[in-house]
């Protein structure tokens, strides 16, 4: 009689039957005779992470492995399960897992073989009478990363020297295409240039690839002088690329947080992108146990310090490890897939590239808005060790700035930031576009109240008065009412909150409330900005401000205000 049927199942029932993959193992336990002490271990592991029929299947090609003449130590095991081709199998990544977290084997160099793999199609694609030379080339970035990893220094990634042979192959079809030149030495600048003029965004990482690639040619002697050596990138050194407005945060904001149909996925990448101005990386690589559930805070990449989160972002990633619960996984990542859920490794770049298709806006353009808006209003050198930066990397956002402090006189000009402020339909943004925890308290807890005698809202910080302004009378304004309230409103939807962090100087906030302050008569505007001197005197031009320790405006010089 057949083991389900003595079980009393039909055939359906015994092949959904979760104890159908431990019985399947126990069989081959019989089989074998002597059989691994793991064995077992790994059947229950398969079980956990895989339906009952897929495990059934990989624990019935496992036999087939340990049944052979071949020696049935854990390495040999896994590398004779590896298939031929790009994926090495799911019995592969199961049983390097395994035995990878249990210390019985070392992990497969599946990872290099792809590498491999993808730089050899990239040298197949060069005409024939090139590729030799970009072969060489190729061998030349491999040993010399080879060299860098003994020294300690900064080796090529596997995605830098792809790229690298993806740019010779490009040059390589444009001079056998287009400039019928088979042979590298007869290149010339005039060939560089109209191949550099085929894609001017990419022009300064095509030169720097072309002066590695002749410069090694030359001292192969493939070459006798290097075209591109005096040619240069001609491009502005500062931050060129797309943000996304006002607006477009707000119809973002709402969809991550509202959303009813939004993967969990998309929305913590997004808001973690939109306010934290974390990387693709940073989030794919983020871990369960970067997380403190008590202190709701999360470590981000290299980050020197923990990045408290506020109430959306908290809410968004808790949706996300609902999410990664549900999948039953042991991967140690927050963002886990299908396709990883079974590992230990995070998702794939390609994933992730993607998983923002939906709301139409890549990840790099969400985070770069973030981070120009923090260089404007912050000390770039601040948002650099916040984020683990190079200082010379926040720079580069500050291109073509004007600080409109200076221009008017030492006020910002008149916005409706401040019906923002005080509008119920602000959300996160509407008190402040620099307003997340991720920096956490350096300049204090900023309190809005809502007055109900003359209806000022004061901007407070222990105690003390900083600023008085009256809200503008806009629809969406919040009332004066005889309890105090916070100037959000229905800040996310939920009771506003106590106290605000804001990550920004405290000039940010006022300038939202105190309105314009027209330049005096005897403001002069220079190279250098608005230089301050009595009307028909001498004397040096002062600053507008007054800092506090944190170079937050404390209060403006009487004799500069208007009356």
């Amino acid at each position: 009689m057949r083991r389900h049927a003595g079980l009393g199942l039909c055939s359906a029932c015994w092949q959904s039957h979760p104890d159908r993959s431990f019985v399947r193992a126990e069989s081959l336990i019989v089989e074998l005779g002597e059989h691994p002490d793991w064995l077992r271990d790994f059947a229950a592991d398969l079980a956990a992470k895989y339906c009952v029929s897929r495990a059934c299947t990989m624990i019935t090609s496992l036999g087939r492995l340990l049944l052979d003449e071949q020696p049935n130590h854990p390495q040999a095991l896994l590398e004779r399960s590896r298939r031929s081709g790009r994926s090495m199998g799911s019995l592969a990544r199961a049983l390097e897992t395994f035995f990878t977290g249990h210390g019985m084997a070392m992990a497969t160099d599946q990872a290099e073989r792809l590498a491999a793999g993808r730089r050899q199609r990239r040298i197949d694609a060069v005409p024939e009478t090139l590729r030799s030379t970009v072969d060489a080339f190729a061998d030349f970035m491999m040993r010399s990363r080879e060299r860098a990893r003994r020294a300690g220094t900064r080796p090529r990634s596997d995605g830098t020297i792809e790229a690298a042979l993806a740019i010779m192959r490009d040059l390589a079809r444009f001079l056998a295409g287009e400039r019928g030149k088979q042979d590298w030495a007869l290149t010339d600048v005039h060939d560089v240039e109209a191949f550099l003029a085929g894609s001017p965004k990419a022009r300064k990482r095509r030169l720097v690839v072309l002066g590695q690639f002749f410069r090694f040619a030359r001292s192969r002697k493939i070459v006798l002088v290097d075209p591109s050596q005096g040619l240069t990138s001609r491009g502005v050194s500062g931050f060129t690329g797309a943000t996304l407005t006002l607006d477009q945060q707000r119809v973002l904001f709402r969809r991550w947080t509202i959303g009813p149909a939004v993967h969990p996925h998309e929305a913590l990448l997004g808001m973690l992108a939109l306010l934290h101005g974390a990387s693709s990386r940073e989030v794919k690589m983020l871990q369960t146990a970067d997380l403190d559930l008590h202190a709701r805070t999360t470590r981000l990449g290299d980050r020197p310090h923990p990045v408290p989160l506020d109430p959306a972002s908290w809410a968004v990633l808790e949706r996300c490890l609902a999410h990664r619960e549900a999948q039953r996984t042991d991967n140690p990542h927050v963002m886990v897939t299908r396709q990883t859920k079974s590992g230990r490794g995070p998702a794939s770049t390609a994933y992730v590239s993607h998983v923002l298709d939906a709301c139409g806006f890549p990840p790099r353009m969400i985070r770069c808005t973030r981070l120009l808006d923090l260089v404007n209003t912050m000390d770039p050198k601040l948002v650099a060790a916040a984020f683990g930066m190079d200082p010379e990397a926040t720079m580069i956002y500050l291109s073509d700035r004007v600080d409109e402090t200076r221009l008017s006189g030492g006020r910002r000009p008149r916005t409706d930031l401040w019906s923002e402020f005080v509008g119920v339909e602000s959300d996160l943004l509407a008190l402040d576009e620099e307003l997340d925890p991720g920096v956490g308290n350096t300049f204090g807890q900023l309190l809005g109240k809502v007055q109900q005698n003359s209806g000022a809202v004061q901007i407070q910080q222990g105690g003390t008065v900083f600023c008085e302004a009256q809200p503008a009378p806009q629809h969406n304004a919040v009332p004066a009412s005889p309890e105090l309230r916070t100037g959000t409103g229905s800040w996310l939807g939920v009771p506003p909150p106590d106290d605000v962090f804001v990550d920004g100087p405290l000039d940010v906030v006022l300038a939202r409330l105190c309105g314009p302050v027209p330049a005096p008569p005897d403001c002069r505007v220079t190279e250098r900005g608005s230089d301050i001197c009595q009307p028909g005197g001498s004397e040096e031009p002062r600053d507008l401000h007054q800092f506090d320790q944190h170079g937050s405006i404390m209060q403006y010089p009487r004799r500069h205000r208007n009356p």
